[in-house]
């Protein structure tokens, strides 16, 4: 019968040194009635006193070698929680923390391991899919560094005689290393050395790595659905990993396809394989209906698990194999007396957590850094309804997955007061540490490159490219913090040359072809020899905006010590752009904005425009009418309302002076019709720039509310939020023509002026916030919007008028010239 672990090191008091007991003090009783935080590492309990014994000892081992990483302090929440208790796995950082969970498999294992299998931690679609080819071989998922093997790693693979390493994914020179550099030969080599026979299982890319890894195994058995492989998408991380501890289980292939259809080697294999069921991960919006039908097509049977937010799917996915699988006495499997708990958005501790919780029947929830979301609540809630005791397996450090939010959730307390509810994610979808979001106040250093192609030659000096963008990146950063960033850039003034023409570097992402992150790692490589790069937090690679325009999702780089986020800049390239549209596309406001996009990824703030290009697609307008977008802040925050094209919103854009004359030109315009580029004030409360006392947190009852402009509220209250539960908070703001607000007009080619309009009017902004949505999953909303993006009219409320949204109804009541007065009333 499978029991859950209880096997623990005791955890020092807060400030104290790591001390380890006797063995026979390994095994700490559960206290009923309230929480009980332990173990460093999790090892299930034998029959016998000496297995015990033996898996102290293992354990033992392990704490002295990584010297005590991964101790969360003793204390226990002061709540009744229905004897839960919880322990951490997490070590210094992904590394570490993959060797800890290895760690607690061998001793599960009763101390020893013939084989593990190796992937890169810089590449998790690699790592997703050797999940299986570890449940099938009995061993965990370790992480390396693509070009060393850590002396702590090549420790434990000696104590634990290790005799085959199964590594999954290419090496650092395959042709996807723009999605991050593989495990080296290098490091094969150094295997090799300790006796170790080595085993690489890879494609060409994250599609053909994954058939090849199902390859490597014999699919099993889900219950009575037949032979089952998992089948998932790239843009669906987090349906991915909440697939792993059952498809370690019951040895399920995790296949990845592209969102919008099957992959023909993936099809080939579910025939060639002879699987009769496919479970797909996530919703529509991540693997689309097209690519379900194809697998249908192919005779068999699809399983879609999906729920409202990823989080929800991980509780859906946890209903789904209750009774599919066996322990090993023959009882029932993933029955929730133990639940794995690791952090959205950052894959590699989920990762190396599901072969283990597959081995101890285990599922995986997913949460947030500082709050345990609705979804995930429900399902803990489930599994202590359930279980006399349950065990709370967390898998990473206390900047992955805080302690205060498990206690904040055991206690049944909302675990961020008042209304700062923390997103879906902190930081973006290229997935960066924790604590490697870029500082978003005191100072922030940017190392600026810029790199051109042997077929895209830049023909102007370094010195033109920057002023197209960087003085407004820096001016604007500094302006609408308030002051309370400075930003510090230093340029190397050449232009690098790629070693390969542009071709090389596209790669297909949510918009379109784009240049992918190996351009930018290798601009570093290039930059190295002659640019120190030293304490930076950022660097910026810079196209040459003659032939690019537009940006790219980031990552990560790593270079003289600093690990850096990586902010790509003109990564699209649009041959058919020519004469003045091309002259458009790179004037100052809309480079500068690109900029200041990318920086706000670095931050950690999201996306929020959809990444399902359809979305937000519109019906043809009525006669006489014309769709026009409003835009609001750098984050691409859009909503649609229909005009009378006699208003002529957008043909007052430009005028064009031809023959002494004064021609209007219109519709061709590529920035938004309105754009407000002034940042968002939940933002600015995010990245600590509006202070608590510029914010109004409302709740239940009726109360007016004076705003200052966001643009500059000189100390006042800025900003009204109203919580409507523990993810999803209104917001209302005032926005004037001031700063980033004001219409900007530019000196074109031909002597023409070009006006970028702002706001249509000034007023109030309303619109909601939901932290549970990821990017480009639509986090905020316009008041009154609906799915495609639709509102009533101009969206800024003008004194006497009102939207009412969840529940709340307000009303701008007042307009003195400087500041908004508005009411909000609940409803009765």
């Amino acid at each position: 019968m499978h029991m859950k672990p209880f096997d623990r090191v005791n955890e020092p008091a807060p400030g104290a040194e790591a001390t380890v007991p006797p063995c026979i003090g390994c095994r700490v009783p559960r206290a009923q009635g309230h929480v009980v935080h332990r173990a460093v590492l999790a090892t299930e309990p034998g029959p016998s006193v000496l297995r015990t014994r033996r898996l102290c000892v293992v354990a033992l081992a392990a704490l002295a070698a990584l010297g005590g990483a991964g101790a969360w302090p003793a204390g226990a929440s002061d709540g009744e929680s229905s004897g839960v208790s919880v322990v951490r796995l997490g070590g210094a950082d992904r590394y570490a923390t993959s060797l800890l969970v290895a760690e607690a498999f061998a001793a599960d294992a009763g101390g020893s391991l013939s084989s593990v299998v190796m992937v890169s931690g810089e590449r998790w679609a690699d790592a997703a899919v050797a999940v299986p080819v570890a449940g099938a071989l009995g061993s965990p998922v370790l992480l390396t560094p693509p070009g060393e093997l850590r002396e702590d790693l090549s420790g434990f693979l000696q104590r634990v005689s290790v005799s085959e390493v199964v590594l999954v994914g290419p090496d650092e020179r395959g042709a996807d290393a723009d999605l991050g550099r593989g495990v080296s030969a290098a490091v094969m080599d150094e295997l090799g050395g300790l006796g170790i026979s080595v085993e690489r299982v890879a494609g060409s890319d994250p599609y053909t790595t994954s058939v090849a890894a199902a390859r490597r195994i014999t699919p099993g058995v889900m219950g009575s659905h037949g032979t089952t492989a998992v089948v998932a998408s790239p843009a669906g991380l987090a349906e991915a990993l909440v697939a792993g501890p059952f498809a370690a289980r019951g040895v399920h292939p995790l296949l990845l396809t592209p969102p919008d259809r099957l992959h023909p080697d993936v099809a080939a294999y579910l025939a060639d394989a002879g699987i009769e069921h496919v479970v797909v991960m996530g919703g529509t919006a991540v693997l689309s209906a097209g690519a379900e039908s194809a697998i249908a097509a192919e005779g068999v049977a699809v399983t879609r698990v999906t729920g409202g937010t990823f989080y929800d799917t991980a509780a859906k996915t946890a209903g789904l194999v209750a009774d599919a699988y066996s322990d090993a006495a023959g009882g029932r499997c993933f029955r929730l007396d133990t639940v794995g708990v690791a952090r959205a958005g950052v894959p590699f501790d989920a990762i190396s957590a599901a072969p283990l919780l597959g081995r101890w029947c285990a599922p995986l929830v997913l949460v947030d850094p500082e709050r345990i979301p609705a979804d995930a609540a429900a399902l803990l809630d489930t599994a202590r309804s359930a279980n006399d005791t349950v065990t709370l397996q967390v898998f990473g450090g206390d900047t992955a997955i805080s302690r205060a939010a498990v206690d904040a959730y055991l206690a049944g307390e909302d675990p961020i007061a008042g209304c700062r509810h923390r997103g879906a994610e902190s930081v973006t979808a290229e997935f960066p540490q924790p604590d490697l979001v870029a500082p978003s106040t005191g100072t922030l250093r940017v190392a600026v490159l810029f790199m051109d192609f042997p077929n895209a030659r830049s023909t102007y000096s370094t010195f033109h490219e920057a002023e197209l963008g960087l003085p407004f990146m820096e001016e604007y950063l500094e302006t609408v913090s308030y002051g309370n960033l400075d930003v510090e850039i230093e340029a190397l003034h050449k232009w690098l040359r790629a070693p390969n023409d542009y071709g090389r570097y596209l790669r297909t992402t949510h918009f379109g072809r784009r240049i992918g992150p190996l351009a930018a790692r290798q601009a570093v490589e290039l930059a190295d020899p002659e640019f120190d790069f030293s304490d930076f937090d950022v660097v910026m690679t810079v196209l040459p905006s003659l032939y690019f325009a537009e940006s790219s999702p980031n990552g990560l780089v790593s270079a003289d010590g600093s690990t850096m986020i990586m902010t790509p800049v003109n990564t699209e390239r649009d041959i058919a752009r020519r004469g003045f549209q091309d002259w458009l596309q790179r004037v100052v406001r809309e480079w500068g904005v690109n900029a200041v996009h990318m920086i706000g990824h670095g931050f950690g703030l999201p996306d929020l425009f959809a990444f399902d290009g359809h979305a937000h697609d519109l019906p043809d307008a009525p006669a006489g009418m014309e769709w026009i977008a409003a835009g609001f802040g750098v984050m691409e925050f859009y909503s649609y309302f229909l005009e009378h094209e006699s208003e002529m919103l957008l043909r007052r854009d430009i005028e064009w002076l031809e023959d002494g004359g004064v021609s209007r030109v219109f519709g061709y315009v590529t920035a938004p019709a309105l754009r407000a580029n002034e940042m968002l004030a939940w933002h600015r409360w995010q990245l600590g720039w509006l202070d608590e006392s510029q914010v109004r947190c409302l709740s239940g009852t009726e109360a007016s509310v004076t705003l200052a402009p966001i643009a500059q509220p000189d100390g006042r209250v800025a900003m009204v939020a109203i919580p409507l539960n523990a993810h999803e908070v209104i917001v209302v703001e005032s926005r004037r023509w001031l700063g980033y607000d004001v219409d900007e007009s530019f000196a074109g080619p031909q002597g023409e002026t070009i006006t970028f309009p702002s706001l249509l009017h000034e007023g109030v902004l309303v619109y909601t916030v939901d932290m549970l949505a990821p990017s480009g999953h639509l986090p905020m909303k316009i008041a009154g919007q609906s799915e495609n993006g639709q509102v009533d009219g101009y969206p800024i409320l003008e004194p006497g008028e009102s939207v009412t949204v969840r529940g709340y109804t307000v009303t701008l009541d007042a307009d003195t010239g400087n500041t908004h007065t508005v009411t909000v009333t609940p409803a009765e």
